[in-house]
């Protein structure tokens, strides 16, 4: 037991076990006896019972169990203070008879012992009062004090009653036990097999018979014969039919029978089948029951059980007294109560499912009482089903006979039965909810035909009101009332809930959910709905053009204009009004719509600023066709047409405003005719400006390709975007007719389109938002399909083949047969993308390739350049981006002899890993293997006016003292050696690695100088080189290869695998690359290529033996600098930048590229 204050649980028992002394021998639960000091003690006494449960320890609870005796004892003495309180006016309300003054001058007090007084009734009840109350509270402090003296004996009071509450547990356990024990003995009994004369059962098997078992001398009779079963069968046939025929006369519900098998079958459709036989054919004779079938659905079979055999001993007994007439009311009777039964049932059950709160079931007799919509207020409404006799009000009989009892139901409607109702309801197969619907249903159609009527009323005649009501016989939420103001868009539909009865309206508004809560409150929901339906059907008209005005982008101003001054201004009477602005509209202006029983009208309404509201200072009427709105045009239509009234105005008005600061010349003239009948109410103004003059205002250095005149002009308006789409169309330039063919050739985009003879005509399309001027999307558009004229003349150039071209987006194929697929696309607002898919090797520097192009794309002609290097960069390292993929697609298989360290096979041992290829720039790779852990750099270089590729061990090209090459094993260093002197066929002769040359490579003792075509088959040769040289453990010792210093952060990779990055990013972080040091690279790429003379080329050779010079005498610096400028011609990689060194930093020193010639 746990005693508070103790932090170690003790043992059961009185005492706890010392532990033994220094140098005895002590062990739990061991097979020998312990020694603790002179004591003795057995292993088997150490194996102690668990620990009993501590009730009055917290813990065991999970809250605390104990209370303080101050807070009791204050609140006792509260209690007592309070109820001696009460009893003090108590007494003093009981008055005690006062008795008479003496001559003595005693007065009323006693004389020679007690009074009167002190026998009154009050004063006996005041004594009383206090001797019961002074007994009740001296019991509550006497109980007090013991308590309080339990608390001081805190511990002992504990473990007593942890251990009463243990003994009682155990006695509860005992008797459990024992109660147990005594069940199971009363439940055996019936298994209980008596015991078997096995004698008898001997004999019998062995004699066939024992002497001493009785015998009744019985003979069993003959078994029948096939031919004496069926003269039987036939006999009890005739019988029947005679019978039938001659002696009985059948009930009217009873004629409907046939014979067979020597019984009759009578049959009464959806109630039963009853089967009987007879054994004479004399009327005397009785019927005999034989077999029962219900009729009906859902409906139990008859077992062979004690229900079957109690219907049969009864149905006999019917039968014997009555006859078949008789029988037929017996089973008759029995069907319709087990029907209602049956209902019941089901009505049951539907209170525990989806009708549970909203029905009430009440069994009365034979009767059936369903009460529905019960949470409604006001009368009640139900259905009451039962038998009814079937006697006729008058007393008359038919000549066809009594009608039998039958089922009925009784429908009472608010309080009041409903006697001429069509409801019918299929008895043959009973559901007590398809009833509850057929009832429901046609009480729904009443209230909602009630309410049109008194709409229709209430209209006076008035056509704009319409109104329909469906109805249905079977399917209550099928019944619904339609109300509209001559408009679906804006109609109200009015329905009411089969299983809670509580209106419903659609749409969905706040004035519709608070008139649905009210009328769900009101005693009579038809005249509350009837009285406020045409109070909201201009709200509903307002929330169908509140709905549309959402769709259309349209926003409500927070303005406090009264709805007199709307009246005033306008001149018309105004139920309700809402106030709209369109996106992009000014904040002085705002659209009204007007909502009255006329339906809407809308208002332009030009406000200015004034205490304590807003001032309209002028309201114009936007004219529409009313018929229209109200009818047949759609809603959305009729506002996006008022709008279009709006925005192509002042949008012409603000880019007239901006040509006029261009200084380009500009004409306004007014449309010729309308196009469509939807544009019958846009007056639209065309702008036309001078094409020539435009160009030169945002293009100065560019080729105009654009002469005479544009036309700019109103096409329509976007609603979702709020932005106004104008098409500009003007005439081409001379020049242009091969870039004109193909971009018609390729491209199927709606933004732009060639029309005229030989494609000289352009019409282009411009979004623009509302309100603003359309000069810079213009500026934007034209300098796009520059761009668009430069990429496919360079594309041309390059015998590049183009697949698609649009306005934003140019699609192509290059390399050998066009295996590799490139797009750009140059968003308006965005810079340039491209697109590559995911097969294509140059998605290794895509961001590279990407940062070239938006780096000059403001400036026509250096993007004119920097689309010339983007194209050779794409041609130049196409063959080495293959092979890098292939080294990660080549299976094991196909790896086989490629090595030289264990005669070409891996052993056992060996785990060839694929390289960690990192892309620096457009022109520089690293290759780093895990096994053996070497890397090497591939970069594009200049040598003798010709680019090659320079392929060498990373460590060697990159001396720096701070990083720890890892060891090569003399394996891989002897391969390596062998590499650097071989030569593939073909060489760096003139001609070689040029486009369509077959190029090789040549070993340079420290390294592989390829060309472009010939780098390829160095990289897979080098990589099987290093494969070959594979060693056990697949490098899992902890020995860095390289330890490379990135912006002051050092990143040391210790035996893991460096990440293949698709993007030609060096880290897994695509942060690493700046995008600001591939645009200084693509710039500087851009300016030198413009340099094609002798003393460029002169000044490349010179700084390029300057940078080698450098590179094995400068290590990289630790920081990449901030400098990001581009070396002249570097050769090596880290030194680019004017301050970064290290490939690695992320800075501008990182990503400065080489800058290469291109001609």
């Amino acid at each position: 037991m746990r005693s508070p204050g103790h932090t170690k649980p003790a043992t059961n028992g009185d005492r706890a076990i010392a532990p033994p002394e220094r140098g005895g021998a002590f062990s739990i639960n061991g097979g020998k006896q312990i020694v603790a000091g002179q004591v003795d003690i057995p292993a088997s006494l150490l194996d102690l019972p668990p620990e009993i449960i501590h009730i009055t320890n917290s813990d065991a609870y999970g809250q605390d169990v104990y209370s303080k005796v101050s807070t009791l004892l204050s609140r006792v003495v509260q209690e007592c203070f309070l109820g001696l309180q009460e009893l003090i006016p108590k007494m003093a309300d009981l008055p005690v008879a006062q008795q008479p003054g003496l001559t003595n001058g005693l007065g009323n007090h006693a004389v020679n012992g007690p009074g009167n007084g002190n026998m009154h009734p009050n004063n006996i009840q005041k004594k009383i009062l206090m001797m019961e109350f002074a007994e009740y509270h001296r019991t509550r402090f006497v109980k007090l004090l013991v308590l309080s003296a339990w608390s001081r004996r805190a511990e002992q009071v504990q473990r007593l009653i942890d251990v009463s509450s243990w003994l009682r547990d155990q006695a509860l356990s005992y008797n459990a036990v024992v109660d147990a024990m005594g069940n199971m003995k009363r439940e055996m009994e019936h298994a209980t097999l008596k015991s078997p004369d096995i004698n008898t059962a001997l004999k019998v098997l062995a004699t066939g018979k024992a002497s001493w078992m009785p015998d009744m001398d019985y003979i069993p009779p003959e078994p029948l014969s096939p031919q004496e079963i069926l003269k039987l069968w036939r006999d009890g046939n005739v019988r029947c039919a005679l019978r039938l025929n001659i002696h009985e006369e059948l009930p009217r519900h009873l004629k409907q029978w046939k014979i067979g098998s020597g019984r009759v079958t009578f049959t009464v459709p959806g109630e039963f089948e009853l089967d009987v036989a007879t054994s004479t054919e004399d009327s005397s004779g009785p019927w005999w029951f034989v077999d029962l079938r219900f009729l009906f659905s859902p409906a139990p079979e008859i077992p062979d059980s004690f229900f079957r055999a109690t219907l049969e001993t009864q149905a006999n007994a019917v039968l014997s007294a009555s006859g078949l007439s008789g029988c037929f009311d017996f089973l008759h009777n029995l069907v319709l109560t087990h029907k209602i039964a049956i209902l019941k049932a089901q009505a049951y059950q539907l209170t525990a499912g989806n009708w549970a709160g909203s029905i009430k079931v009440e069994p009365v007799r034979r009767s059936l009482v369903v009460q529905y919509w019960t949470e409604l207020p006001g009368k009640k409404s139900w259905i009451e089903i039962g038998i009814v006799s079937g006697k006729p009000k008058n007393g008359k009989i038919c000549w066809k006979g009594p009608t039998p009892p039958q089922l009925s139901v009784r429908w009472f409607r608010q309080g009041l039965e409903v006697k001429e109702s069509e409801i019918s309801f299929d008895w043959d197969s009973l559901s007590m909810e398809n009833m509850l619907r057929r009832v429901i249903a046609h009480h729904i159609g009443y209230m909602l035909e009630t309410i049109r009527d008194r709409l229709v009323a209430a209209a006076r005649g008035g056509s704009t009101l319409k109104t329909e009501v469906s109805t249905s016989d079977t399917e209550p939420s099928d019944c619904m009332l339609e109300v509209n103001l001559g408009t679906s868009a804006t109609s109200t539909t009015v329905l009411v809930d089969p299983v809670t009865g509580r209106f419903a309206m659609q749409p969905c508004t706040a004035i519709s959910a608070s008139i649905e809560q009210k009328a769900s409150a009101t005693p009579d929901p038809i005249s509350f709905i009837s009285n406020t339906i045409p109070q909201i059907l201009c709200a509903s008209l307002q929330t169908a053009v509140d709905k549309q005005a959402q769709l259309l982008g349209w926003a409500k101003p927070f303005m406090n204009i009264r709805t007199d001054s709307i009246k005033e201004a306008i001149k018309q009477d105004v139920v309700q009004h809402t106030l709209f602005r369109a996106r992009g509209w000014t904040q002085n202006w705002v659209l009204a719509g007007v909502f009255n029983l006329s339906g809407v009208s809308w208002w332009a309404i030009d406000t200015e600023p004034s205490y304590p509201g807003v001032k309209i200072k002028t309201a114009e009427r936007i004219q529409s066709d009313s018929s229209t709105a109200i009818n047949d045009l759609a809603l959305r239509d009729v506002m996006t047409t008022i709008q279009r009234k709006a925005v192509a105005e002042i949008t012409l008005s603000a880019t007239t405003s901006s040509l006029v600061q261009r200084q380009v010349p500009y004409k306004v003239s007014s449309p010729l005719e309308s196009r469509t009948a939807a544009q019958k109410l846009v007056d639209v103004s065309s702008l036309w400006i001078s094409a020539d003059e435009f160009l030169k205002s945002d293009q100065q250095d560019a080729e105009p390709w654009a002469r005479n005149v544009m036309r700019i002009k109103y096409e329509s308006f976007d609603s979702a975007k709020s932005t106004v789409l104008f098409s500009v169309s003007g005439e081409m330039a001379k020049g242009f007719e091969h870039e004109t063919a193909t971009i018609v050739r390729t491209s199927n985009s709606s933004d732009i389109k060639f029309v005229g003879e030989n494609n000289s005509n352009f019409r282009i399309f411009i979004s623009v938002p509302f309100g603003t001027s359309l000069d810079n999307p213009l500026s934007t558009r034209l300098r796009e399909i520059t761009h668009l004229l430069n990429f496919i003349s360079i594309l041309r150039k390059r015998k590049f083949q183009a697949d698609r071209i649009t306005p934003n987006r140019i699609t192509f194929r290059y390399g050998s047969g066009g295996a590799c697929t490139a797009t750009v696309s140059f968003a308006p607002d965005a810079p340039i993308k491209l697109t590559l898919p995911r097969n294509n090797p140059h998605n290794r520097i895509r961001a590279y390739l990407a940062a070239g192009l938006n780096a000059q794309r403001h400036d026509a002609a250096r993007f004119r350049a920097a689309v010339n290097l983007f194209t050779y960069h794409l041609l130049a390292t196409l063959p080495l981006l293959s092979a890098l993929d292939s080294l990660h697609t080549t299976s094991d298989a196909e790896l086989e002899g490629t090595g030289t360290g264990s005669g070409g096979k891996e052993t056992a041992g060996q785990r060839v890993t694929q390289p960690a290829i990192h892309a620096r720039a457009p022109d520089a790779f690293r290759l780093v293997y895990t096994n053996p852990r070497v890397s090497f750099d591939a970069n594009l270089r200049v040598q003798h006016d010709r680019h090659v590729w320079h392929v060498q061990d990373a460590s060697a090209a990159n001396p720096d003292q701070r990083a720890k090459p890892a060891p090569k094993s003399e394996a891989l260093r002897k391969a390596l050696e062998k590499l650097w002197r071989e030569n593939e066929a073909g060489g760096l002769e003139e001609g070689a690695g040029e486009e369509g040359a077959e190029g090789g490579w040549q070993g340079l003792r420290t390294g592989i100088v390829a060309s472009i075509e010939g780098v390829a088959k160095a990289v897979v040769r080098l990589d099987g080189v290093v494969r070959g040289c594979a060693t056990k453990g697949g490098g899992a010792e902890e020995v860095p290869v390289v330890e490379e210093v990135v912006r002051g952060n050092a990143n040391v990779s210790k035996g893991a695998p460096q990440p293949v990055v698709g993007l030609g990013i060096s880290n897994a972080n695509a942060n690493a690359v700046k995008p600001q040091a591939a645009a200084a690279a693509a710039t500087g790429r851009a300016k030198l290529e413009l340099q094609k003379d002798a003393a460029a080329k002169a000044l490349l050779a010179h700084n390029q033996n300057q940078n080698q010079n450098r590179e094995q005498k400068q290590a990289p610096r630790k920081n990449g600098g901030q400098g990001g400028g581009p070396g002249v011609n570097g050769n090596n990689r880290q030194n680019q930048g004017r301050n970064g060194n290290n490939r690695g930093g992320g800075g501008g020193g990182g990503g400065g590229p080489d800058i290469i010639t291109i001609d």
